[in-house]
């Protein structure tokens, strides 16, 4: 199956390291690991991630706290920052624009050199940090196949990142989105 909803990480959080659970106010790591096409999720304890931090290569890793449960079903919520952690690194040396240049003179399709998993990823995870305002929709573009890019502005890092319009279906958009909020839910 392309995109993989068997993400195995501690259900209510809990330290992967020694299962003891992770309770609400305290400060944990989380990190993530690419296995293939996809990621699993690992929760530590602050004692827990001293142990582990320089024995494993992690794609990506924060720091937070476990936030109080919140009864609202109907809202969505993700820590923004460990999810922009995560994009950035998704990002990092593909698609890159200089911030400094005024104009965009080409668009080069990136979609062909990475794999649809993580486009799909990308993309999601793109709009995600559109609505929370850390990342800034500039255009949309068309290259010559026709295929939508975002450009988006990223503030911090002051550069620009083109994010092509994966060829997914509503589903695996859908799955996706699921896994990133699954991923980075600060609700657990």
């Amino acid at each position: 199956m392309l995109l993989q909803t068997d993400i195995p990480k501690s259900s209510g959080r809990k330290c992967t390291l020694t299962g003891a659970p992770i309770k609400e106010g305290e400060v944990f790591y989380s990190a993530l690991k690419e296995e293939g096409e996809d990621f699993i999720r690992f929760d530590y304890s602050q004692d827990a991630w001293t142990l582990v931090m320089d024995k494993f290569i992690f794609f990506s890793w924060w720091k937070t706290k476990k936030a109080p449960r919140v009864e609202d079903k109907n809202r969505f919520r993700f820590d923004a920052e460990a999810l922009y952690t995560f994009f950035t690194q998704l990002s990092k040396n593909r698609g890159i624009l200089s911030a400094l240049s005024s104009e965009i003179e080409s668009i080069k399709t990136i979609e062909e050199s990475e794999s649809t998993r993580r486009a799909i990823l990308k993309h999601v995870a793109a709009l995600l940090l559109i609505r929370k305002r850390i990342l800034r929709l500039d255009t949309i573009l068309r290259d010559e196949k026709g295929r939508e890019i975002l450009v988006v502005y990223d503030k911090r890092e002051k550069i620009a990142y083109e994010i092509p319009a994966p060829h997914a279906s509503p589903e695996e958009l859908s799955v996706a989105e699921e896994d990133l909020f699954r991923w980075f839910d600060d609700n657990r």
